[in-house]
């Protein structure tokens, strides 16, 4: 079955593992992307939330290019993620949806906060 793009986005904690391992790997989208056949826009779809998570072969697949990990281990490391809180992941996920006025009024509010006037 093949999942399309889609405009809404919902990043899950399977997103943000996938994307933590292959930084922790030091690998690029591109590289990933060669090594188990696909694109680096579906990878960075996947990162992202824009497409939902592969399973099966082809979660097996980035799992073997992020280390050989088992889909036991990579279950408990979403897992463990639910239990932490990454504020500045959940900010950075959140500005791309943010229109322009909304994103001159966070500015506004982090420079208020950097030069402690609130």
């Amino acid at each position: 079955m093949r999942r399309s793009r889609s405009s809404r986005i919902v990043v899950t904690n399977e997103s943000r593992v996938l994307r933590e391992l292959r930084l922790k790997h030091r690998l690029t989208m591109r590289a990933v992307a060669a090594a188990i056949g696909c694109t680096d826009s579906f990878v960075s779809h996947v990162e992202t939330g824009r497409v939902a998570v592969p399973q099966g072969e082809r979660l097996a697949a980035f799992l073997e290019v992020y280390g050989g990990i088992s889909g036991k281990y990579y279950r408990e490391l979403v897992r463990d993620r639910e239990n932490t809180v990454d504020e500045l992941s959940i900010i950075q996920e959140l500005l791309p949806k943010l229109n322009y006025d909304q994103l001159a009024m966070i500015r506004g509010l982090a420079e208020k906060f950097l030069s402690k006037q609130l």
